[in-house]
């Protein structure tokens, strides 16, 4: 009678801690799958046009026509942008979605030289 009461104790206890580690086996592979890789692409900021006394470059990321990314940079720095794996065109002109064209890769850094699309 003793062992059996013991073996009941158990199960109670290890039962929610099996459910809870499969539980949270689940999440933790559900998470580690759903998040995609991303890449970093980085290079100098340069101003539109003009002398390079312009104090600030400002930069536009597109996928496509779709402005993704932005950033207003202190000419000469070095600009950074987490971005997912695909196609893209950074500008130094907003209105101009063409720009300098790269691909980024998961987990990858690319580099790229800005020219001056105001010309």
């Amino acid at each position: 009678m003793r062992c059996v009461v013991i073996l009941s104790m158990w199960r109670r206890l290890l039962v929610p801690l099996a459910l809870g580690g499969l539980l949270l086996g689940a999440c933790s592979f559900d998470a580690g799958t759903a998040l995609p890789r991303k890449g970093v692409v980085e290079g100098k900021a340069v101003p539109c046009a003009g002398p390079m006394e312009i104090p600030t470059a400002h930069l536009a990321v597109f996928r496509g026509r779709t402005l993704v990314a932005s950033g207003r940079f202190p000419t000469g720095s070095t600009f950074r942008f987490v971005l997912r794996p695909g196609r893209y065109a950074i500008t130094d002109n907003a209105a101009d979605p063409m720009g300098t064209r790269f691909s980024i890769r998961a987990s990858h850094l690319t580099h790229v030289v800005v020219v001056d699309s105001c010309d």
